[in-house]
């Protein structure tokens, strides 16, 4: 804990053998972190495209409010449905 203080001595890098299951985890969670993204954006692009119609005001109105909320709602169910088919079968 010296390293902390201002010694000069630093912990010693990982081996290989120790790295490999951090480096894996990691990529991992970079890889499911990378999908949600992906998944959000494609859900605000569609929903967005397909119940946003009038830019008049500065916030939804009731139909578009609704809209917003069943779509968001199918593309998640949607969304379960495909990860979790895999699974059923």
């Amino acid at each position: 804990m010296s390293f902390l203080f201002g010694s000069s001595k630093k912990p010693a890098p990982l081996s290989k053998e120790e790295a490999s299951p951090t480096v894996i985890k990691a990529e991992h969670i970079a890889r499911i972190l990378n999908t949600d993204k992906l998944l959000l954006n494609n859900m605000s692009d569609l929903c967005f495209r397909r119940c946003i119609v009038s830019f008049e005001k500065e916030f939804l109105n009731h139909m578009e409010q609704n809209c917003v909320d069943r779509c968001v709602s199918k593309y998640d169910q949607m969304v379960r449905e495909v990860i979790t088919a895999p699974l059923n079968q």
